[in-house]
C-alpha cells in the first residue's frame, strides 16, 4: 500500500508548511496549495489520475471553501473526503453541516479545543 496523500489548503505561505512538513517527516505525501489556486480542479484530477486524495486539511475559512467548492466535493468524488478544518467559527450548524459533508474534525485555534 502507498503512502497515504494529504492536500493543505492554505490562506497563507507559510501557515500550513509546517504541518505539511511534519505530514512528510511522517510518511505522507502532501500536496500544499494557495486559495487562489483552484482545490476542487486539482483533487478531480488527483482522483481521476488514479492518486485519490485521502485527506483535505484546510484553514480558508469556510465561506470561502463554498465559495471554491471545496465543501460540496463529496458529490463530485462519489465519496465522502474527509478533512480537517482549522477555523476560529464554532457555529454548531456550520460544523454539522460541514460533518454530513464528510469533514470529521473542527480545530479552533482561538481556545485549541476540537468540537
Amino acid at each position: 500500500m502507498g503512502k497515504k496523500f494529504v492536500f493543505l489548503v492554505e490562506m497563507e505561505k507559510e501557515s500550513l508548511l509546517a504541518i505539511g512538513l511534519i505530514l512528510e517527516l511522517h510518511g505522507f505525501k502532501v500536496k500544499i496549495i494557495g486559495n487562489a489556486e483552484d482545490p476542487v480542479k486539482k483533487i478531480l484530477h488527483l482522483e481521476h489520475s488514479g492518486t485519490p486524495v485521502d485527506l483535505l486539511i484546510s484553514d480558508v475559512p469556510v465561506s470561502l471553501l463554498e465559495r471554491m467548492g471545496v465543501t460540496s466535493i463529496s458529490g463530485k468524488l462519489k465519496r465522502k473526503l474527509p478533512g480537517i478544518l482549522i477555523n476560529g467559527n464554532t457555529a454548531q450548524n456550520t460544523r454539522r453541516e460541514l460533518e454530513n459533508k464528510g469533514f470529521f474534525s473542527w480545530i479552533n485555534p482561538l481556545t485549541r479545543m476540537n468540537y
